[in-house]
């Protein structure tokens, strides 16, 4: 998780994926929280993924800082499912009112929630 980015997306997925590891002699849950990025060219483009045991906002404050250090700049639509502190996170990221004001939406079994 280190090659630079580019500068622009017009959406970014984050998710969390949910998926058994081997613990020594235990099968345990773990969180897998990827962020898949779509291009002005309509490219798609694994961001990265992250293991955290709790996902609030500093972890997700963690995450956006990355993402800006290896080149994200602006994002217009972050799609979030149920992610707590993720969508107060990119609010906070950037001084520029269009990435400060990015769209935060749910895909449709979460947004009954």
């Amino acid at each position: 998780q280190s090659r630079p980015l580019e500068a622009i997306y017009v959406v970014v997925y984050f998710d969390c994926l949910m998926v058994k590891i081997r613990d020594g002699a235990h099968i345990v849950n773990k969180a897998i929280y990827p962020a898949i990025g779509l291009t002005r060219e309509g490219q798609k483009e694994a961001l990265g993924l992250w293991l955290s045991l709790a996902a609030g906002a500093k972890f997700w404050m963690g995450v956006v800082t990355e993402l800006k250090n290896r080149g994200v700049s602006d994002l217009f639509i972050a799609c979030v499912d149920g992610l707590k502190g993720l969508p107060a996170a990119l609010k906070r990221s950037s001084p520029r009112p269009r990435c400060s004001n990015a769209s935060s939406i749910k895909c449709a079994p979460h947004s009954r929630m």
